[in-house]
């Protein structure tokens, strides 16, 4: 997660450097990259979780976390919709 947070900062900061330079192009695509690992890294985690709890075979939170990435998603498509 750590590693993820990190490159995402750096995609946000080399986007806002070219920003500054006048490269919009190249800088949007970074700018939506560090955006979307940002957005992503608590449902990558939530999807750890889910692996970690099926391998010491604990249905109840392996249920719960499903659930949780559930409603992550069908809260993003509602987003997307609307």
């Amino acid at each position: 997660m750590r590693v993820g947070t990190v490159v995402a900062a750096f995609l946000l900061t080399g986007g806002a450097v070219l920003l500054s330079t006048q490269m919009v192009g190249a800088a949007t695509v970074l700018l939506a990259g560090g955006c979307g690992l940002l957005i992503l890294l608590p449902v990558i985690r939530l999807a750890m979780m889910a692996i970690h709890f099926a391998r010491l075979t604990d249905k109840r939170f392996v249920l719960i976390t499903i659930a949780v990435v559930t409603f992550v998603f069908m809260g993003g498509v509602v987003g997307v919709v609307l």
